[in-house]
């Protein structure tokens, strides 16, 4: 009664609709009915009479006057600024909340933390089943009020909270208009708008953010919080992604660790993984596709923020089972061991999104088999996985020469030889055969087992001539001796068969034109 009473005192004020502006905060009706009115209205006048009339309606209310601050401000910055500043009343008042919500207009940036609290408030009121722009609110008690939100809470969340990174002085540019983020087309320009790295990452540990927004440390599961699949979105700075991320991650270990003692942090997150808990597992999918887009640009690749420590300590965990002497061990005997994960795909997942962001597992060890996950990805990965294996090789040929050319036999094809890396893998066969030379003529020389120089021989044939030997400028000085004589005598084969099947092909093209020349010629006869 007394709103309304207020909207028929607004109502015969004039022509012209009030302006919105700080003095009108300062109690949550106040300020909700000024925007109804401002919605509503068709001709309001900020006159004597409206300002005696304000002044009524807040002290009425228990409000104090402020004074004005001038100009006036945007709709849904004035809106979310109302919900800041009574936060508790709007949370325990969800019919108000829902009339304040339908004033967000979800396309334009708010200054940091109104974003975060009114994606947290659209979360609420979604949880208790209300729609933020159902019929339910789409009309208020003085009429019909235009919806810029989003189809639902959820929506409206996510909308708002993508564009809670925006850089201050675009939001106050931007702000009225939503400017470049009503597309995600340019997704140049929406870097640009970003918060710059390390202010993005210090907006990202506001309470309302990690806490309300994502449910960091708290036990309830997935209930009115946003999905970790939003931090990939083009409008949140991989700083400010890595951040919530990790806090997240901590806070599964916490809110897990009341119930149980002792509960084993990288234990949690591989159990997350497997149930996708919070869209974790479609976040790192699209995590890894960024990875793998930025890994052939040149620096910063900003998208290798996401692999955070949290990650890497899950990797670790999921192969501590495996024996670092990946021939000793089969891969299948590890899976499902120790927390019920999917070893063949969650390591695999892991393991492509840490690849390049920890430069392939500097100073771990890990399965080879592992390296077949990113061969077919870009050529930094190719480069940086025969690297890999070609150290790993080394390091056992310096303790087993023997057991060196066996694990190089089941790990070659692990990776993608190219016609730059195929060189160095030459190279390695070379330095082996000569050592294999050596050993044999003095076989007790540095306490190395007796080698079979004809079965080492056979081994070096079968791995060289996997190769892509054609590329090579020059086949007969890199291929010459130690090398065995068979590998370029095959090359030179394969150059026989390529030069026959072209020749073949030739052929038949030549015959196909001779038969659609007499074809022409004899209907010119004609």
């Amino acid at each position: 009664v007394l709103l309304k009473e207020a909207w028929l005192l607004f109502q015969g004020s004039g022509a012209h609709e009030p302006e919105l502006e700080e003095s009108l905060l300062v109690t949550p009706m106040l300020g909700l009915t000024v925007l109804e009115m401002k919605v509503a209205a068709s001709a309001l006048s900020w006159g004597a009479a409206t300002r005696k009339a304000a002044q009524f309606f807040s002290y009425f209310l228990g409000g104090t006057e402020q004074d004005r601050s001038g100009d006036g401000m945007p709709r849904t910055l004035f809106a979310a600024m109302l919900l800041e500043r009574h936060r508790s009343f709007f949370h325990e008042n969800l019919t108000m909340l829902r009339l304040l919500l339908r004033h967000i207009n979800a396309k334009q940036p708010l200054p940091r933390p109104y974003g975060f609290l009114v994606s947290h408030a659209a979360l609420q009121v979604g949880l208790n089943g209300e729609n933020a722009a159902g019929e339910d609110i789409a009309a208020g008690p003085w009429g019909e009020c235009e919806v810029k939100a989003a189809n639902s809470c959820q929506a409206l969340a996510e909308e708002v909270f993508k564009r809670s990174f925006v850089g201050s002085s675009l939001t106050e540019k931007e702000v009225s208009t939503g400017g470049l983020f009503s597309s995600d087309d340019d997704t140049e320009a929406i870097r640009q708008a970003w918060l710059p790295p390390e202010e993005a990452a210090q907006a990202a540990c506001h309470p309302a953010c990690v806490q309300d927004l994502f449910s960091a440390g708290k036990e309830a599961r997935d209930a009115g919080c946003l999905d970790l699949s939003i931090l990939i979105e083009k409008r949140i700075p991989p700083s400010a992604a890595a951040v919530i991320l990790s806090r997240v991650l901590s806070g599964w270990t916490a809110a897990d660790g009341k119930n149980k003692l002792g509960v084993d942090a990288a234990v949690v997150i591989l159990a997350g993984l497997a149930e996708n808990r919070q869209k974790f597992r479609d976040m790192l999918q699209r995590a890894e596709e960024c990875i793998r887009a930025d890994a052939d640009k040149p620096p910063p690749q900003t998208s290798f923020n996401y692999a955070v420590p949290e990650l890497l300590a899950a990797f670790t965990r999921a192969i501590s089972e495996a024996e670092a002497e990946e021939e000793e061990v089969e891969l299948e005997e590890v899976e499902g061991r120790g927390g019920g994960w999917d070893y063949s795909r969650d390591l695999a997942l892991l393991f492509q999104v840490l690849f390049m962001p920890t430069g392939g597992f500097a100073g771990m060890s890990f399965p080879l088999r592992l390296l077949s996950e990113v061969r077919s990805h870009g050529p930094s990965y190719q480069s940086l996985a025969v690297q890999l294996l070609l150290q790993r090789l080394r390091e056992r040929h310096e303790r087993s020469p023997a057991r060196a050319w066996a694990l190089a036999e089941r790990s070659w094809h692990f990776v993608n030889w190219t016609e730059v890396t195929q060189v160095e893998g030459i190279l390695l066969i070379r330095e082996w055969l000569t050592h294999a030379k050596s050993c044999s003529s003095n076989r007790l020389s540095n306490g190395y087992e007796a080698l079979d120089r004809s079965s080492i021989k056979q081994t070096a044939t079968r791995l060289l001539t996997e190769l892509p030997l054609e590329d090579l400028d020059d086949p007969i000085e890199v291929l010459g001796p130690p090398v065995p004589s068979h590998v370029l005598a095959s090359l030179a084969a394969r150059g026989v068969t390529e030069v026959r099947a072209t020749m073949n092909q030739l052929r038949m093209d030549n015959a196909r034109l001779q038969a659609e020349i007499s074809r022409l010629q004899m209907e010119m006869r004609r």
